[in-house]
């Protein structure tokens, strides 16, 4: 069975605690679990205690984790592209027993044709600065602004790969999907959004826009996304999901 959870942002292990989802102890290897993105893993100085985190995961079931705008897109982009049996279209990696995409990928899982698709542009990163530039660093922390610093916290690889999308799904040759996967929502989505948090500003970007683009072209069953921490909030067609561990048929 496939399986869905939003996004973890470094706490891989206790989403997957059986103290927490004690169904879980009874999936096996036919099993597939898929995680929509910001999983927060590999992030720099952070690199033993994910270590820690998936060595003591070592389940038995398939993980798929969908990287998203809160992920260190220099270190998946040192994992070995890998072809396994279920992949059919795009790119897919490899750590280990976990499998990473970065960009976007068409998969064969249960006998479902899957489109995954990373990515997401952050919001909290109005103003990005390097390492080096301490003093600005310090005053946007003293102000409260909404910062990030390049290949610390944030990467430039974050926004969605358009012509990647569209090659992958070039290469597939049909606009017939089971299940959309991805971290960001398409662009309408921020209507709803509005709506139910009120404190943040949501905006449509151009990721945003081509995802609702597939949602008009696309001939797809259910569409699965993370991203806005919203719990198991069901849309139309769409499901946004976070911290639950969600069977799909």
């Amino acid at each position: 069975m496939i399986y869905i959870t939003g996004d973890c942002h470094r706490e891989v292990l206790q989403r997957f605690s059986y103290n927490k989802h004690s169904f879980l102890r009874n999936l096996t290897a036919n099993d597939t679990i898929f995680v929509l993105g910001d999983i927060g893993l590999y992030w720099p100085g952070y690199e033993k205690e994910t270590k820690y985190q998936l060595t003591n995961i070592n389940k038995p079931w398939k993980t798929i984790f969908i990287a998203g705008n809160h992920d260190n897109y220099d270190f998946i982009e040192t994992l070995p592209i890998v072809q396994p049996n279920f992949l059919i279209s795009g790119t897919i990696r490899q750590d280990e027993q976990f499998y990473w995409i970065d960009k976007s990928c068409i998969l064969q899982i249960d006998n479902k044709i899957i489109l995954c698709i990373a990515g997401a542009k952050s919001h909290d990163s109005k103003y990005i600065f390097e390492k080096e530039e301490k003093s600005s660093i310090k005053t946007a922390k003293r102000r409260n602004l909404p910062y990030r610093i390049n290949h610390v916290n944030w990467w430039n690889q974050e926004k969605i790969d358009i012509e990647d999308v569209r090659a992958t799904l070039e290469n597939y040759g049909s606009n017939k999907i089971n299940y959309i996967m991805s971290h960001d929502a398409p662009a309408h989505f921020n209507n709803i959004a509005k709506k139910i948090d009120t404190y943040n500003d949501y905006k449509d970007n151009e990721g945003e826009l081509f995802l609702e683009e597939l949602n008009q072209t696309l001939d797809f069953d259910y569409w699965y996304h993370g991203h806005y921490h919203f719990e198991d909030y069901t849309y139309e067609n769409h499901i946004c999901v976070y911290h639950s561990i969600l069977p799909i048929e």
